[in-house]
């Protein structure tokens, strides 16, 4: 219980985060990016899978074009997704 209490905090702050990231940095980032990732393995970890998975599409399509799909955190986000 206490755990799903710390991952429901840390989704509200990087939801809270997401937009200023995109604001200051542009919608495709590496720090959004990264962010996407984050939130999208969070919510898998809580069991929501759609928020996830819409997180992680957006997280592995940023990824594919800022690094390239052999990057080891391409690869990780896309692992991530097959996982849901």
């Amino acid at each position: 219980k206490k755990r799903q209490q710390h991952h429901a905090e840390a989704l509200s702050l990087l939801q809270q985060a997401l937009p200023t990231y995109q604001r200051v940095y542009g919608s495709v980032h590496q720090r959004v990016a990264d962010t996407l990732y984050q939130i999208g393995d969070t919510a898998a970890e809580m069991g929501d899978r759609d928020l996830a998975q819409r997180h992680l599409q957006e997280a592995v399509a940023q990824r594919r074009e800022l690094l390239g799909e052999s990057h080891p955190k391409t690869r990780r986000a896309t692992n991530r997704l097959r996982t849901l």
